[in-house]
């Protein structure tokens, strides 16, 4: 059985909202927000977007979902525990 590899993907995602102007007119404003998924695949790391923002009041649209060279996410949680395996 082949293994699969997981890669971070940036995922740029483009909020739909709306705003009031000062004349009452109502405005579609575009917000855009990027994302880091680890995943399979971009299609995997699109589909754990829409999952996870998925609301009935949300409008949005995953606009780029590109692999990165990245390796690994810090915390602080993990930098201690990567601290402690170079003690060791």
């Amino acid at each position: 059985m082949e293994q699969q590899t997981y890669n971070w993907y940036a995922t740029q995602v483009e909020f739909h909202v709306e705003t009031e102007k000062a004349n009452g007119d109502i405005k579609i404003k575009k917000q855009k927000e990027m994302y880091l998924i680890y995943a399979h695949s971009c299609t995997e790391a699109e589909a754990t977007i829409v999952q996870n923002l998925s609301h009935p009041n949300i409008e949005f649209e995953v606009t780029a979902v590109k692999q990165t060279k990245y390796i690994d996410v810090l915390t602080e949680d993990n930098v201690k525990d990567l601290a402690k395996k170079k003690e060791d």
